[in-house]
């Protein structure tokens, strides 16, 4: 069985490294299945260790930690354990010793687990109804002076998940003091109870990425999000409306000829940097040509109330009322059915997305908007929409 190990380094030259710090999950388990060895215990009375026997597979990569984030603000370090569908927080301030052991460091816990979250039944504090995470990667403290700083934010995968494979980006707010102590109540599983944001798909099953992807809290509120088993970056605001989005053009062979689909466009991650980043300093950064092969031929503007385009490329509909103060009815003809409703503003955002025939655009400003309906058997037909 593959532990997983946390090591700092301190670069030397240009190709080695001493290594200063580091932490073993194997210092930090419990289990009640042999009670000759040392660490036999009652697992629901120690969420601070982890359970050497909670699901237990075949697989030599039982943990399976794919993400590991300092915050240098708390001295502390989290974990994502994929295979456990469980994030791990734990102290920095300990030196190797204190590390592997049970006590000592601010916190007084050595290296055990200062805090966990995601799936209770892990440690015998919650059943399969309570798990929350599923196969999860990248969480993320949100930064200070940003829209929640504080909270943890992660890309959860939703592989197995109930009702449906399904992806979201979660955010969860952990009971933490001034100290950077996680309280927890006896007998019960660390807090919050529930989730203090979360965005799905309308349709949830659009939004899946079985494994990778990540997800960024941006300055100015908005989350970049990477569907990384499609290659699909999107950016959403704080209505969930997705505000930008771009497909990666590039698979396994190299660049692919645009409009065109390929199955291996993944991206493990997708990372914003600001131009500000001191990554660029002293570098040159010069546009260039699309990476795409054979882009197309053309220019975007920016459309006006004065030149409008419809698009049809499917069986007819109609939009009524329209003009509509709040809500409209789509009618399609030919006996389609609907599959999406993308409503889309002059500049291209996404306003709302919806599945029913029904959409409500009661809080949406006065205006003009587009209506992107997409039938199951993959039309897709664009009509304007007044809203006043």
């Amino acid at each position: 069985m593959w532990s997983a190990e946390i090591i700092e380094l301190q670069p030397v030259g240009t190709d080695s490294a001493n290594i200063v710090w580091q932490w073993n999950l194997w210092d930090h388990l419990i289990q009640d299945f042999d009670s000759t060895k040392s660490n036999y215990g009652v697992v629901a009375d120690h969420p601070e260790l982890l359970n050497l026997n909670f699901d237990a597979t075949t697989s030599p990569d039982w943990i399976h930690q794919n993400a590991v984030i300092y915050n240098s603000d708390l001295d502390q370090i989290m974990i994502s354990a994929h295979n456990l569908s469980e994030i791990y927080i734990i102290d920095h301030s300990t030196t190797t010793a204190i590390a592997a052991s049970h006590s000592g460091g601010v916190h007084g816990k050595g290296g055990d687990l200062l805090y966990r979250w995601g799936n209770p039944q892990a440690y015998d504090r919650g059943t399969a109804s309570d798990q929350v995470f599923y196969l999860q990667h990248n969480p993320t403290w949100i930064p200070q002076g940003y829209k929640d700083a504080g909270k943890i934010m992660v890309f959860n995968n939703g592989n197995g998940r109930p009702g449906g494979n399904a992806s979201s980006v979660d955010i969860i707010n952990p009971p933490i003091d001034s100290a950077g102590n996680y309280s927890i109540v006896t007998g019960q599983p660390f807090n919050p109870t529930a989730l203090d944001w979360t965005y799905m798909n309308v349709v949830p099953a659009n939004f899946y990425a079985k494994s990778m992807g990540s997800a960024q809290r941006l300055s100015n509120g908005n989350t970049l999000v990477d569907a990384a088993t499609t290659g699909d970056f999107f950016e959403i605001d704080s209505l969930k409306n997705t505000v930008w989005e771009y497909i990666n053009p590039v698979d396994s062979t190299g660049p692919i000829a645009q409009g065109t689909t390929s199955a291996s466009t993944q991206v493990f991650r997708c990372i914003l940097y600001p131009d500000t980043s001191s990554a660029f300093t002293g570098e040159v950064l010069t546009p260039g040509n699309p990476i795409e092969l054979n882009p197309y031929s053309y220019t975007c503007n920016l459309n006006s109330t004065t030149a409008v385009s419809e698009i049809t490329t499917g069986p007819a509909i109609t939009l009524f009322p329209n003009p509509t103060p709040d809500y409209f009815h789509v009618d399609i003809k030919n006996g389609e059915m609907i599959k999406t409703i993308e409503v889309t503003n002059l500049l291209g955002q996404i306003i709302c997305l919806s599945n029913s025939q029904t959409v409500n655009v009661a809080g949406v400003p006065d205006g003009v908007y587009f209506v992107k309906v997409t039938t199951t058997t993959g039309y897709s037909v664009t009509e304007k929409l007044i809203k006043n």
